[in-house]
């Protein structure tokens, strides 16, 4: 098996089939159209696309592959640092190596601010091992921890050279080797009294504004349908904006149900003074609980949670 290092010349063929064309110093005097295609060796399932001018590793099994027109196999793109998966060229992606063209970049790591962006990398003398990562190019990804799964997007922002942590969205999927406890004082039935709660497994969602969607709910009574799987973004800006002001604004359960049962007691204690034409009940003899009177409806439901 014979392997060199390539810059990607073209990542566009006709079959759909991820296959690129590399430029090795044995192509010097091929053109473009002569290139040999290259197929990876990842499985299909997992899906990278180098961009042109990145550095990918090729291999051949012989002399006769690697210098004719045979079909290649293919590994990358390779990616030095972390904060380049965007893109890094193919020279500064040799800057690791002995005839590299650069040297390495400053450790993303050491940058203030940058805990929190890279899996693995807040203490710069700690041994690594123990977390698996899938990282997009951009500024998203799903980190597989101890017990744990988060999936991130909007993770960091570029402050010069550096990314900086950002507030991302997330969704946090934990499990606890044991089961713990809580106390729930938010319980009406039980006139506020605590109520102890269990729990093993949590799943947190968090977001600047959460939408809770179901598919079988009919949107197509708007005036203009919301799209809920557009072939590129599944739910595009247009789309996002619709369901952030038409659909329902969440209510909170707990405060919810706790003005239900003030309303429930003013209902059967309520007091009618005789003689009074208008059949209003007195608010004094009546004793009307506080959370029945002073009662903010604006209070009972979320301003950033919706459903549909």
């Amino acid at each position: 098996m014979i392997y060199r290092l390539g810059t990607v010349y073209n990542n566009v063929d006709k079959y759909g089939g991820g296959l690129i064309q590399v430029q090795l110093v044995e192509d010097k005097n091929k053109s473009a159209s002569e290139l040999p295609w290259c197929m990876s060796i990842l499985p299909k399932a997992l899906h990278i696309q180098p961009k042109k001018g990145e550095l990918v590793l090729v291999f051949a099994n012989n002399q006769e592959e690697l210098y004719g027109n045979h079909l290649r196999w293919y590994i990358g793109p390779i990616i030095t640092q972390l904060d380049k998966l965007n893109f890094q060229d193919s020279r500064s992606a040799k800057s690791f190596s002995l005839d590299g063209f650069f040297k390495p970049g400053t450790n993303p790591s050491f940058f203030t601010g940058s805990e929190g962006v890279y899996p693995e990398m807040g203490n710069r003398e700690e041994e690594f091992g123990d977390n698996v990562g899938l990282l997009g190019r951009h500024n998203e990804d799903i980190l597989l921890k101890d017990n744990e799964v988060w999936i991130r997007s909007g993770v960091h922002r570029k402050e010069g050279d550096a990314l900086v942590f950002e507030r991302p969205a997330y969704v946090k999927q934990k499990n606890y080797e044991s089961t713990r406890n809580y106390t729930n004082t938010n319980n009406p039935f039980q006139n506020k009294t605590t109520k102890k709660m269990s729990y093993k497994t949590v799943t947190t969602i968090v977001a600047d504004e959460i939408c809770l969607i179901s598919s079988s709910k009919d949107l197509s009574n708007q005036k203009k349908p919301i799209e809920l799987y557009d072939t590129e973004e599944l739910i595009n800006d247009e789309a996002m904006q619709k369901l952030l002001e038409t659909c329902h604004r969440l209510p909170f359960g707990d405060v919810l149900i706790e003005f239900l049962s003030a309303f429930k007691r003013a209902f059967e204690t309520h007091v009618h003074v005789q003689g009074n034409a208008q059949l209003i009940p007195d608010p004094v003899l009546s004793q009307f609980p506080k959370e029945f009177t002073d009662v903010d409806f604006n209070q009972m439901v979320s301003n950033n949670v919706r459903i549909n």
